[in-house]
């Protein structure tokens, strides 16, 4: 499902990868740690397409992953180490700002049942600045 294939990145004038290579199928998970600055973020940046590497390349289900283009969305999820909530903003605040930033178009019913899945439903009007870490990453 995800192919890294020989990228190499260099960021400040710094190499972070070279020659790194990874394949995970379907269904397969990986712990990404090590030391601060060796490129965990870098690494997850560029499989989400935020940064490009400077040679090689990336595929998720055997396709490039600006090839998908809008379908990539469909394909993962990947969530940052830090949030982009307001903090004085409610949940429903929050959610309807970055669906009109990302131009999504979701009904009612299907805005609900994610509510619901994610737990969130009925605290929806909450402020996010009196949510809990984990109800925040939802």
């Amino acid at each position: 499902m995800l192919e890294v294939n020989s990228i190499y990145l260099y960021r400040n004038r710094k190499q972070v990868f070279k020659d790194f290579s990874l394949n995970l199928k379907n269904s397969e998970i990986i712990l990404l740690e090590g030391e601060n600055g060796v490129g965990k973020t870098s690494l997850l940046n560029m499989i989400s397409g935020l940064i490009i590497p400077d040679k090689g390349f990336i595929k998720i289900c055997k396709k490039s992953i600006f090839e998908l283009g809008k379908q990539r969305k469909k394909k993962f999820t990947y969530i940052p180490d830090k949030n982009c909530l307001k903090e004085n903003l409610s949940i429903n605040e929050n959610l309807k700002s970055w669906l009109k930033l990302s131009n999504l178009r979701v009904s009612n019913d299907d805005y609900q049942k994610a509510l619901k899945i994610f737990s969130l439903n009925g605290i929806q009007e909450s402020l996010v600045k009196s949510l809990s870490q984990g109800q925040k990453k939802k």
